[in-house]
């Protein structure tokens, strides 16, 4: 449980990354190799409520051989017997797949009241527990985060269409310093955004756009290491 809580106080870096964003559209959003991520994860809900759907409903990154990182805000309030962590391909309807039921789950929130530390709004993570340890290798960290460095995310969010592939998607970004960044968002959209160093800013050429179903979706570097690990990201046009 130790090195349990370790993940949580050290990785709970970026709570947000702001995307310069127009629809998915070029070479620069398009479909992973098949097994390109094996660390990123689908977590899917089976259940009546409190949701109104079925299947993927937020990404996740394999950290260990028992534990997976995500959002808080995808599993908050759900029962762990609904939700499923389905890995093992980058396609869904693949034989390779493998379904997990989480047996615990802890998020920072939590840890922090327990810890008596303060936790913002932004730190909306949480790690799921399972006991069967699997084969596949988990992310690496300590991933380039230095401006200009150029970082990947991928994962099962809708398309342009609205609808949910079933094929993991990903898309190439590049890092921007948080002044540049808050130029580019007031002047897009006329409105100042207060950039924070807990804020990492990525742009995208041509620009791209989350949709529902990439919350808690890794950011990783061209070695593939970890960089953040998103709650919500924004796009502007």
């Amino acid at each position: 449980m130790k090195n349990f809580t370790v993940l949580i106080a050290v990785y709970v870096v970026f709570c947000d990354i702001f995307a310069e964003s127009s629809p998915l559209i070029g070479n620069n959003v398009k479909p992973a190799r098949m097994d390109e991520f094996p660390f990123i994860v689908s977590i899917q809900y089976f259940g009546k409520y409190p949701l109104k759907t079925d299947g993927h409903i937020c990404g996740g990154t394999l950290i260990s051989k028992n534990h997976v990182l995500t959002t808080d805000h995808c599993i908050c309030g759900i029962d762990l017997r609904n939700l499923r962590i389905v890995l093992g391909s980058s396609d869904l309807r693949s034989s390779k797949i493998q379904s997990i039921i989480p047996t615990s789950k802890i998020s920072y929130e939590h840890w922090a009241q327990k810890e008596n530390v303060y936790a913002s709004p932004c730190d909306d993570v949480s790690i799921l527990e399972f006991y069967d340890e699997i084969k596949i290798n988990p992310v690496e960290f300590n991933g380039n985060d230095s401006v200009g460095s150029k970082i990947m995310t991928a994962g099962w969010g809708n398309l342009n269409d609205g609808q949910r592939p079933s094929h993991m998607h990903r898309v190439s970004l590049k890092i921007m310093s948080n002044e540049q960044c808050s130029k580019k968002i007031n002047k897009s959209l006329q409105k100042k955004i207060k950039m924070v160093d807990r804020y990492m800013c990525a742009d995208a050429d041509p620009w791209a756009l989350s949709a529902p179903g990439d919350s808690g979706n890794p950011v990783f570097d061209a070695e593939k290491k970890l960089v953040a690990e998103p709650s919500r990201r924004h796009g502007n046009r």
